[in-house]
């Protein structure tokens, strides 16, 4: 089984986990976690150690796209470009829903659920959910290599080139011919905006949209009596 889930994040970091793994956290608005003890980075190294998520630090906020894996292995090419990766890390799934989250994002803020199962992803639909079997699993987990920013085409260099050659040709007749000289520079500034609405609309090729997930995870279902003291979650640094 193979499928993408898009997350969104304001804070860095992603959260993979299954609602039932986390009841006492989304259970309860998110004003009161914060005028509690909040979620600080123990009770949160705590959960992930204990498998109950795994954490993805984005390095940057975002919408990214995390590729899952289940009972399969990935194509070796995009594995063998990962920039980090963790290996055996666990990850329970009790009730076979599989989200990816902004971490920011995983408590039900507007009012508490009748039911876990009733979790749609708190706020502003921000991740996604995909149902796998249910259990407890080891997964492997990859950060792939972002592709590089769009260059400046060959069209937007040009704008440059006329930029570079027509202003100071426009301050030099002006020198030359006096006040009403000077209205050239104005006129060069105005076509040179136009040309950089036409240029920049049609010649400049915005940043490619990724042909690759941001992040794989592997996740390989551990049998029935495993001993999950032998096993404890990590999480994942893509940047």
């Amino acid at each position: 089984m193979r499928f993408d889930l898009t997350a969104s994040t304001d804070n860095a970091m992603l959260t993979i986990f299954d609602p039932v793994s986390l009841k006492d956290w989304i259970d309860v608005p998110w004003q009161k976690i914060e005028e509690s003890e909040g979620l600080d980075d123990g009770l949160l190294d705590a959960a992930e150690k204990q498998g109950k998520l795994m954490t993805v630090s984005t390095g940057s906020d975002g919408t990214f796209v995390v590729r899952f894996y289940i009972e399969e292995d990935p194509p070796k090419e995009l594995t063998a470009e990962a920039l980090n990766s963790v290996t055996n890390a666990l990850l329970r799934v009790p009730s076979g829903r599989l989200w990816a989250i902004g971490w920011e994002y995983l408590p039900q803020k507007e009012q508490q659920l009748q039911k876990i199962q009733d979790y749609k992803g708190g706020d502003f639909n921000s991740g996604q959910c995909h149902e796998i079997p249910a259990g407890d699993y080891l997964m492997d987990a990859y950060a792939l290599i972002s592709p590089e920013p769009a260059t400046l085409c060959a069209s937007s260099k040009m704008l440059g080139c006329i930029g570079a050659i027509c202003i100071p040709l426009a301050v030099a007749i002006a020198l030359i011919t006096g006040a009403w000289g000077w209205l050239l520079i104005p006129t060069v500034f105005v076509l040179l905006a136009i040309l950089c609405q036409f240029v920049f609309r049609k010649g400049v090729p915005e940043r490619p949209q990724p042909s690759q997930p941001d992040a794989l995870c592997v996740l390989k279902r551990l049998p029935e009596e495993s001993d999950l003291a032998s096993f404890q979650g990590k999480g994942l640094q893509c940047a």
